[in-house]
């Protein structure tokens, strides 16, 4: 929509780990999580050291129309070998701003707009993190 109104908002909630230890009230495993926790992260094929890194909030004007602007609130999901101290994180928070600002409207329109964004985010993820890098995660994708 051009001309002023938000077009998506997708919320999240962002943690250190991926699911907290020992969610209050549930049985312990051996290792430290819950059987659902365990079933959860097999079906996602998580492995146990994952966690998400958020990226800093995003906002930036889109290449057409120039009046369009985008933020994002993003994470990147990481296996365990995954050490960085933030510099890589960073780096690829730059080429997420870098690339928003290369796409148009019509290219988020719909939802394989969206899922389109989302595997070009990843790729650029993956180019400077490599294979650590696991997923992309939105909290919150906004343009007006």
């Amino acid at each position: 929509m051009i001309g002023g109104s938000v077009i998506a908002v997708i919320g999240g909630v962002f943690s250190s780990t991926i699911y907290p230890r020992g969610i209050a009230g549930l049985a312990l495993e051996e290792n430290g999580t819950t059987a659902s926790e365990q079933a959860a992260r097999a079906k996602l094929k998580i492995s146990q050291g994952s966690r998400l890194k958020p990226i800093a909030p995003l906002l930036t004007n889109l290449a057409e129309p120039a009046q369009a602007y985008i933020r994002v609130e993003a994470a990147i999901l990481t296996d365990d070998k995954f050490e960085d101290g933030g510099k890589l994180t960073a780096e690829i928070g730059d080429d997420f701003l870098a690339y928003l600002r290369t796409v148009k409207l019509e290219q988020l329109e719909g939802p394989s707009g969206y899922q389109f964004l989302k595997q070009d985010l990843l790729d650029r993820a993956r180019l400077r993190g490599g294979n650590v890098i696991q997923g992309v995660y939105f909290q919150t994708f906004i343009v007006e």
